[in-house]
């Protein structure tokens, strides 16, 4: 098959995606290889996330779901609506570590007609994608490692299109990746490992923040397919990251750092206190408060009770609880310059004011 034929599907599954949404699909946007679809899945969100997603014309479909359970189940309704020979999935605030990347596995397709194809990733900080704080690089497929806790990264899996039918089990809303890897590498024969990095991840997934539920859906797992040694397994599982944390940052500096800078504008500056002042139990917070609650931490829930929401300025009632105005908390943060959006939200709109 020529390589101009095969068709290289990407399904991103999202939910309050916003603003790393943004380079997500910018990502896609950019790819230098040209037969590729865009396969997006759409669960209600707080934010702007519909609004932007249906200005992008890179996307091929866009469907909204309403009756998956979690994003596993999502991300089965996007592996049925792909049309391509090879199927790889890109998360909603990861991007692509390069431009090549569809262009590289649709070539490794060619030579090799992979059932399954991996590669390496590095993890960042949310808020900044040249702070690599932690680097996963792979090695070529044995079950016996597997056994042993070694896994490949779920974000760097490429499939052929005969196996898009095996479909992740939702009733582990946290480690259903894990259990996937596992039934489809138990069933592919022509496995494929390249040592390049294609996925630059942000940190502080649902896995990080509930670890040990993953731990006990892991090890659930681990006991269903690998048997008595599970135990073992997820030990070592969970070992294996102590090195991921102490390698590929010096490499990664000099070799992607330019395709970040020329790519991905910053609009999120980096600050220590902001938590301080985010973790206090109650207080009031403006509507500018909320923009960069939702810029730096990006967990903006205007439901939560013990936050007060109002357009800034505004302070209908009487009440003990202290004020933070949004002008105090600007003048003390002392913004980035690089920052070249904010996000302005209030109960009848939201807006996007250029700075």
């Amino acid at each position: 098959m020529s390589i101009k034929n095969i068709k290289v599907s990407i399904v991103t599954v999202v939910k309050n995606g916003m603003p790393y949404l943004e380079d997500c699909i910018k990502s896609y946007q950019i790819q230098d290889y040209k037969n590729k679809e865009l396969i997006v899945v759409y669960s209600n969100s707080q934010d702007r996330t519909y609004t932007f997603l249906k200005k992008q014309k890179h996307i091929t479909r866009l469907i909204i779901d309403k009756r998956s359970k979690n994003k596993f189940g999502a991300l089965n309704v996007g592996l049925q609506n792909t049309t391509g020979d090879i199927i790889g999935l890109l998360h909603s605030d990861d991007i692509f570590a390069s431009t090549k990347v569809l262009s590289n596995v649709a070539k490794i397709y060619q030579e090799t007609n992979f059932d399954i194809s991996y590669s390496d990733i590095k993890f960042c900080l949310r808020n900044n994608l040249l702070a690599i704080r932690r680097a996963w690089i792979s090695s070529n497929y044995n079950f016996k490692k597997m056994q042993l806790g070694w896994m490949p990264p779920h974000v760097s899996i490429f499939i052929s299109k005969k196996y898009k039918n095996i479909a992740y089990r939702t009733c582990y809303p946290i480690s259903g990746d894990y259990d996937y890897i596992l039934r489809i590498f138990k069933k592919a024969s022509n496995i494929v490992y390249t040592n390049y990095v294609s996925v630059i991840m942000r940190l502080g997934g649902v896995s990080n923040k509930f670890i040990f539920k993953k731990t006990k859906e892991d090890l659930l797992i681990a006991k269903n397919h690998l048997g008595n040694i599970y135990i073992i397994t997820i030990f070592f599982k969970n070992l294996i990251k102590i090195p991921q944390l102490l390698k590929g940052k010096f490499e990664f500096k000099y070799k992607y750092s330019q395709y970040i800078k020329e790519n991905y504008t910053p609009s999120i500056f980096i600050i220590d206190n902001i938590k301080k002042i985010l973790q206090r139990k109650k207080f009031f917070l403006c509507a500018r408060n909320l923009a960069f609650y939702s810029l730096v931490i990006n967990k903006l829930n205007v439901l939560r009770k013990d936050i007060i929401f109002w357009q800034d300025g505004m302070f209908p009632f009487n009440t003990h609880i202290k004020k933070l105005p949004g002008r105090d908390l600007l003048a003390k943060l002392h913004p980035s310059k690089k920052i070249n959006k904010i996000y302005l939200l209030s109960k009848k709109n939201k807006k996007i004011l250029n700075m």
